[in-house]
């Protein structure tokens, strides 16, 4: 990334100065203004308040004028139009503090109020987001899961019509046993509804409780009955008993919580309807949609009420026709870095939203979106969770479910051309079949007492009359996991690569499981687990052999339709197919021989025995939905996506939540331990590398700039990252022994190559041409590597130019492209593509250089390359590996580069904000270590 700097003393001539004079402007921070100082507009600060220390404040600063006005004007209304005033001047001034105070809302008289038409009575708006262009046949019928009429859980609404052109409803309580009863919702005020930015509660004010009947019973039901299951997975039940209290204050958070609590009203009792719901729900999403707009905005707050309005899609009846926030949630979870090693509500968060992915890609066999590898489950079974919270293990466990889920989408369509390497790839899923049976296995066997059943009854022991076990299971996130327990093993023993499910081995472990699966749903009475028990069920209930089980099965579904509002009328059809009930002729046959219904296959084949080539299904095989695809809908749910969510709305935040870069660690079993209960999950598979790995840095700058001071070195920014691509790779950073090496200040200071094991050269801002002692005496140690066959060399950006020219290359300054900054798509090579894996096609990686390779050196494999740089990375199997770009830089220390080169002149305005604009979007740097890694250890 070398290059010649103007110095901040340079003289810049009179005519120069004059033309770049900027005109008088009001966008520079407030700070300045009240020190009657000439802001540089500086972002995120500007220079003034850098050098004193102040906080650079930023916003607008507005005069009210209170103008009294008996009423608004009237314009009579025609046949083709009417118009009407709005006053938004009082939600403005309660955006600042103590606004409501000093500008109190205007009482209106009844008779001031205009008519309105009943047509526009509940008038959204239509064009608030673009739905997704996906096709109907690609998306799932999201209806299929969701609550259905249970008339007497809610009271009844009592109608009537005054007259034509108003309707007012008066929601009344017909229920003793509801805890929504005393109240009686009075009708509504008309105006309220016909326009759809009307505030619904006092905007960004704290207010004391609730005190709308209305907004009192819609908040209840979602407390007592949509929260119930959201917290399923969250120790601190931040969904039903923290975030209502925090909506108080957040306008949007509280809309969300209203449309889904009147949604779930509107669906479990057809009294009530969804032009409610319809409505909290426009209003939320509106007002979202003008936060993204806001660089400023509480990042936390978007996100959360994303998550909660995604809720309220998966209860819509026309799944369809609001698509809106589903790919957002999930986009606006990335942005706030979220993860699994996230605390408080980002873990709420994000563990609601991976668990109905986790179910949706189980429903429709599709591959989970975001790769469970990168969730950052801490797989260590050894490492022991604070006693009583449970929920930990139930988050490994549903790690190790989403990899079956992957593994049993990714079964083949079609045998391979050749008998030969058709044998390999069996081979393969054989192994990765066995791998994650181990891991299942042991997480069983390693998870506490209090996650397995309290009593288990056999059917003859109980008075229930069931066919299946009663387990009984305490906690709810026992249970959770129990039932994710039984449904990997069933997915397992459908996706054996060489057993069929008829084999006996497959199919007594399908049965054992399916039958406690059955057993735990048939006897819970915990209302917040029936999500996760009906996509189980449906599972467990494919397996079923017995006339008497399957008919069960289909008396539990209505139970839990009955008690809980959740559709399921859907799984009777499908079961029924599946089991062969369509045809009764077959059904009797089949109890003859006492041999499972037939089902319509989860794989596209199945083998008989080991022996024999795979057989393609019949051409009349009906099929199922479309296998080994990735997540339609949460697909492009990134920002650094083309076609990312919220199109025309989102703007990059300048404020993200502090979270550590590199929390990414996916640990896999070891599956060359001999005994599966204690087994050390940390690598993938066994090293031939003693351990710890010695690797020496050479540090290649000697001054790290001053807004990168709190980094300390360029030495200590890449400890971090091949530390944290240690542990994505599955290793602990005990396992790497680094050290670092001040090759600038001390020339000729290099480490004695018997005591290392590789070389990482990192980058730098001086020129990887120059001729004087300390580049020459670089690229001398650098070719005594190469000479050798033991030590590996690794080197990022000024590192990979040394490297090459080591080996040969011409490296110098790129006159013509200039300067290639911030993140960039590199498009791979074929050996890229097969060396960073997971079926790349382009590398998102920062930059920031304008020195370049101008020609790869003979002997080694193209990696990559974009528009401005042709030789982005190389690879000399098992010796040498370098990328052009920086992958262990940040984005917050690539926002620091690019303001300080901007403010020293290196880049102009234009260029500085095209780069600022992409330092945001999502990069692979983690990707890039997990590969350096596996690398070094020959993996």
């Amino acid at each position: 990334m070398a290059t010649t700097e103007p110095a901040l003393g340079a003289t810049v001539p009179e005519n120069t100065v004059a033309a770049a004079r900027p005109k008088r402007v009001r966008t520079g921070c407030l700070t300045c203004r009240e020190r009657h100082l000439k802001c540089d507009e500086g972002l995120p600060e500007c220079q003034n308040c850098r050098k004193s220390s102040r906080t650079c404040k930023r916003g607008v600063r507005l005069n009210f004028i209170d103008t009294q006005v008996k009423s608004p004007p009237i314009t009579p209304p025609t046949q083709e139009w009417d118009i009407t005033f709005q006053d938004e001047s009082r939600e403005i001034a309660s955006e600042y503090r103590g606004g409501l105070g000093r500008y109190a809302a205007l009482s209106q008289e009844a008779d001031d109020v205009p008519d309105v038409k009943e047509e526009a009575l509940y008038q959204f708006s239509n064009g608030v987001m673009n739905t997704p262009t996906l096709a109907p046949q690609q998306l799932p019928s999201l209806q299929q899961s969701l609550p259905a009429g249970d008339m007497e859980s809610y009271p009844a609404v009592s109608q009537r019509r005054p007259d034509a052109s108003r309707e007012q409803q008066i929601h009344s309580s017909s229920n003793t046993d509801s805890t929504f009863t005393s109240q009686t919702i009075p009708p509504p005020p008309l105006p309220t509804y016909s326009n759809s930015k009307q505030t619904l509660t006092p905007p960004s004010e704290d207010r004391g409780p609730l005190n709308s009947p209305e907004e009192l019973l819609f908040m209840q039901v979602f407390v007592e009955e949509v929260g119930l299951w959201m917290d399923s997975l969250d120790p601190y039940k931040h969904f039903s008993r923290l975030l209502p209290f925090d909506s108080l204050h957040e306008p949007m958070l509280l809309n969300a919580f209203l449309a889904c609590g009147a949604r779930h009203l509107a669906l479990v009792n057809p009294a009530y309807h969804e032009d409610k719901a319809l409505h909290y729900y426009d209003d939320a999403t509106t007002r979202l949609l003008e936060a993204l707009q806001n660089p400023n905005r509480n990042t936390v707050t978007c996100a959360t009420t994303a998550v909660i309005l995604n809720v309220y899609e998966i209860m819509s009846e026309r799944p369809l026709q609001r698509m809106n926030h589903i790919a957002g949630a999930r986009a606006l979870i990335k942005e706030c870095r979220w993860t699994a090693k996230s605390s408080g509500v980002g873990a709420a968060c994000f563990w609601i939203n991976v668990g109905m992915e986790l179910l949706s890609c189980i429903r429709f066999n599709w591959q989970i979106a975001w790769d469970p590898d990168l969730w950052g489950v801490d797989m260590d079974f050894s490492r022991e969770i604070e006693y009583g919270r449970e929920e930990g293990w139930t988050y490994r466990l549903m790690y190790i479910v989403a990899k079956i889920a992957n593994f049993r989408s990714s079964v083949p369509r079609q045998a391979e051309s050749t008998q030969h390497a058709e044998q390999v790839r069996l081979s393969n899923r054989f192994n990765d079949w066995n791998r994650l049976k181990e891991w299942i296995d042991s997480w069983n066997n390693n998870v506490p007492r209090t996650m397995h059943p309290m009593g288990y009854l056999q059917p003859h022991q109980t008075s229930s009359k069931s066919a299946f076990p009663e387990v009984w299971l305490i906690k709810r996130t026992t249970i959770v996991a129990r039932l994710f327990y039984h449904t990997g093993m069933c997915l397992l023993a459908q996706t054996h690569p060489l057993l069929s499910t008829r084999s006996p081995d497959m199919h007594e472990l399908q049965q054992s499981h399916a039958h406690d699966l059955c057993g735990i749903v048939a006897h819970v009475k915990d209302r917040g687990v029936a999500s996760v028990a009906i996509r189980s069920l449906a599972i467990a209930a494919e397996c079923l052999v017995s006339r008497r089980e399957q008919e069960e099965v289909l008396d539990i579904f209505d139970r839990i339709q009955k008690e809980t509002g959740w559709r399921t009328g859907f799984l009777h059809k499908e079961l029924k197919e599946k089991w062969g009930w369509n045809n009764e002729e077959q059904y009797q046959q089949q109890q003859q021989q006492n041999i499972p219904a037939p089902m319509l296959p989860l794989q596209s084949y199945q083998y008989q025995t080991s022996s024999l080539p795979p057989v393609p299904p019949p051409p009349s095989l009906k099929q199922g939905p479309r296998q080994g695809i990735i997540n339609p809908i949460l697909r492009s749910a990134d920002f650094s996506a083309p076609t990312h969510p919220y199109q025309n709305h989102y703007v990059a935040p300048l404020h993200l939540p502090p979270q550590p870069h590199y929390s990414h660690i996916p640990l896999k079993v070891d599956s060359t331990a001999s005994n599966p209960s204690s087994l050390r999950y940390q690598m993938a598979f066994p090293t031939k590398h003693k351990l710890p790995f010695r690797i020496a840095i050479l540090e290649c700058d000697d001054d790290i700039p001053k807004a990168l001071e709190k980094y300390k070195s360029y030495g200590t920014i890449s400890s971090a990252f091949l530390e944290a691509g240690a542990e994505a790779a599955g290793l602990t950073k005990a396992d790497l022994e680094i050290s670092l090496w001040d090759v600038v200040d001390q020339v000729g200071n290099f480490p004695n190559l018997d005591d290392v094991d590789a070389v990482f050269l990192t980058g730098s801002k001086y020129d990887s041409f120059a001729t004087d002692p300390c580049t020459t005496a670089l690229v001398s140690f650098v070719q005594k590597v190469l000479a050798q066959q033991r030590v590996k060399l690794i080197g990022v950006c000024y590192g990979h130019q040394i490297i090459a020219r080591a080996m040969g290359a011409k490296v110098g300054r790129n006159d013509t492209q200039g300067w290639e900054n911030s993140v960039t798509d590199v498009d791979l090579t074929v050996e890229g593509k097969r060396f960073f894996g997971e079926g790349k096609d382009v590398l998102s990686i920062l930059q920031m250089h304008r020195d370049v390779v101008f020609d790869y050196p003979p002997g080694v494999q193209p990696l990559g390359s974009t528009t401005r740089c042709k030789c982005q990375g190389m690879l000399v199997p098992e010796r040498v590996v370098t990328v052009q770009g920086h992958p262990e830089f940040t984005e917050e220390i690539l926002a620091e580069l690019l303001d300080l080169r901007h403010r020293r002149g290196v880049f102009s305005d234009d260029d500085y904000r095209e780069a600022m604009a992409r330092v945001r979007k999502r990069h692979e740097g983690l990707l890039v270590g997990k590969r350096f890694t596996e690398f070094l250890l020959d993996r």
